[in-house]
Formats: structure tokens, sequence, C-alpha cells
């Protein structure tokens, strides 16, 4: 006679086993994806060209983010009312409309961002945007419920213009200050209670509410490069601190598991084993937790990408890596980050023409027709 204890460590090697034999269904092209930093910002014209050049990759999967802070600059509006705010909204979707409209007659499978607030509506003064400093990322007492019912009412037009949209992913590494740093007293002393509370929440009821069959998920987690579970974050603002498999993820997938159908992480390790260090440590926690679910390498990269110079030997080296961790990935799903907009990580030149070796490498890589070395 097995014990209770032995039961359920064979429950829980055997849902690991169902998640893993899941994984197999999605192979070649469907298995890879790039990110799309400029989604909705770079402009109507240039985004339909850049909606193009990701299609040309070879892959079905498309991350789109969507900066708040660029959608919504001002808290003053008068066309779009809020069910939430009970005011009106003015929103920006014209470049949006561009990348979603090109990418969806391209037959590419779309996945939302939701990210990177204004400053009005944390009352930090300043929005988040990539390389913004870390006092941005504030979201002060005072300003939390604003904060709630504005990003439900993002959420809720977003999917209003874009029902078919399936894939929804809430927030950008929540974990690190500079783009989501609550002020204390933290809901259940905990910043990931807060992100709960402040994104997640709001923002699923708020798309489920259009698109009943929705795919909401996140969290993003920042995932310390190159060290698997052991590294710690401390937020400069308020001054917790906080790990990202035991702080964030273990609190998530126990208390709030069916937010999170697939769980989501950044990674830029110096190489693919730094990846796969990351996604082994999260896979861990959930067969520990009795709670395995398919896994999403949102973004990755490697070290300093093609910089400095951009030089062949750069681009077959990123190649290379990328050709591995596609390999050998035991994941679901990866994004190479990203299209453009970053020169030293992207598949395109500061100018948007390809880069004259990895765009093409990448292209072969997703055919299945590079040799990793």
């Amino acid at each position: 006679m097995w014990s209770p204890a032995r039961w359920n460590t064979v429950r829980r090697l055997l849902a690991a086993l169902t998640i893993l034999g899941g994984l197999s269904g999605a192979s070649g092209p469907d298995r890879f994806g790039v990110n799309m930093n400029a989604g909705n910002q770079a402009g109507a014209q240039r985004n339909v060209y850049l909606a193009h050049k990701l299609a040309d990759t070879g892959v079905r999967w498309a991350y789109v983010p969507i900066i708040w802070a660029w959608a919504e600059p001002s808290e003053s509006g008068s066309t779009y009312w809020g069910p939430r705010a009970g005011r009106f909204h003015d929103y920006r979707w014209e470049d949006l409309d561009a990348t979603v409209h090109t990418l969806a007659a391209r037959g590419v499978t779309i996945v939302f961002q939701l990210r990177s607030q204004p400053g009005w509506a944390g009352g930090s003064g300043c929005d988040v945007i990539a390389g913004t400093p870390h006092p941005c990322g504030k979201i002060r007492n005072t300003h939390k419920e604003k904060f709630r019912d504005n990003f439900y009412d993002f959420a809720y037009h977003l999917a209003s213009r874009y029902p078919f949209v399936k894939y929804w992913s809430i927030g950008n590494e929540p974990n690190l200050d500079l783009y989501f740093s609550p002020e204390p007293p933290l809901l259940y002393q905990s910043p990931a209670a807060e992100y709960m509370h402040l994104l997640m929440i709001p923002a699923r009821e708020a798309i489920t509410s259009v698109i009943p069959d929705a795919v909401v998920f996140g969290p993003e987690l920042f995932t310390c490069y190159d060290r698997g579970a052991n590294c710690t974050q401390r937020d400069r603002n308020w001054g917790y601190r906080t790990n990202w498999i035991r702080d964030w993820a273990r609190i998530l997938l126990l208390n709030w598991p069916e937010y999170f159908p697939i769980f989501t992480i950044p990674n830029y390790s110096s190489d693919d084993e730094g990846v796969r260090r990351a996604v082994h440590a999260l896979w861990n926690l959930m067969v520990s937790l009795g709670r395995p679910r398919p896994i999403w390498t949102t973004e990755f990269n490697f070290g300093d990408g093609t910089c400095p110079g951009h030089s062949e030997a750069r681009q077959r080296k990123i190649a290379n890596l990328v050709c591995k961790t596609y390999k050998h990935m035991a994941w679901e799903r990866a994004f190479y980050f990203d299209l453009s907009g970053n020169g030293c990580f992207s598949l395109l030149m500061p100018d948007d023409k390809p880069k004259p070796f990895l765009y093409s490498a990448f292209q072969a890589i997703v055919a299945g027709a590079y040799e990793c070395r």
C-alpha cells in the first residue's frame, strides 16, 4: 500500500508528463515567435513594413507589446467612455491598427502584451518606457484604485477594437521597480498580490467580458540572467526585496493558478544554457506545487547581442545560440527579442534593413535548415 505522500508524488509526475507530452503538438515554426517591440509607436507606414519583415522570417507568432503610456498619454479625453473609470478616454490606435491588420493578413497569430503605465495613472509623474528611471514605476497608494479602473478601461477598449486577438499577456517584468513599484503597505504584504489586484484581475475581467474565450496570462517575470532561481531584487523606491521564484512565481501559482494557463518569462542570459536554467527552475517549482502548465519565454536574447559593431562574427554567434535554444527547448514557445528598435538585439539594423547574416540565418533556423555548431 502506497502512502498518501507517494501517491501525491506520482500524481505530480503524471501531470508533468501530460504537459510535456502536450508540447510535442507544437513543432517547427509554430513553436517560434518574434517580439515586435514597436507595435503601437513606430508610425503606421513603418509598422506595415515591420509586420511584413516579421512574417517573412517564417514564424507563426508575433508578440506585440502595447505601451499604455503611448496609447493614452493624457488623462483627459472625449471619445471612448470608460465603463470602470466613469470618464471618457482618448486612445491612439493608428500605429497599432497598421501592425495588427498586416500581421493578421499574413496569417501570423498575434499575442498582445499590455504594459508600461503613464505617469498620471500611478502618480509617479513620469511614464514607464524601457530605459526610464526607477521612480517612474511608482504606483502610489493615492492612485491605486485610479490605476486599476483606468487599466480595466484600457484593456476593455483594446479587446473591443481587436476582438479577433485571442492571446493576451499582462504586465512586463513586474518584479523590477522601473516597471511596477507599488507603494507599501502592500496587499497581503506581497508585490505579487498587488500585481494581481492592479493589473491581472482587472485586465482579465475586461478582456473576457468582450472576448469570452480569450486566453489571458502572464506575469512576464524578470528571471535573473544566468542564475536560474538564485537571485533577489531590491525595490529601490520602497526598499522591499523579492526572489522571482519564491516571492512571485510560487505565490502566483499557489493562490491564483487559474489566471496563468500559460506562464511567461523573459531571459537574456549569456548563452542558451542560461535560458534553460531559468525555465528548469520554474518547471521544478511547478511540479513541486502540482501546478504544471505551459511556459513561454516571451523575450530571449544573449549578452550584448550583435553589439558592438554588428560584425558578421557576432551575428553568427547569436544565430548559433538561437539555433541551440530552439533545438533543445523543452518548453512550449519562445519569442526572439526583437525585430527592430534595439540595434543590439534586433533582427534588423537601426535603419530597418535586415542584418546581413542574422536575418537570413533566423529564417533558416525557423525553416529547420540551419546547422547549429
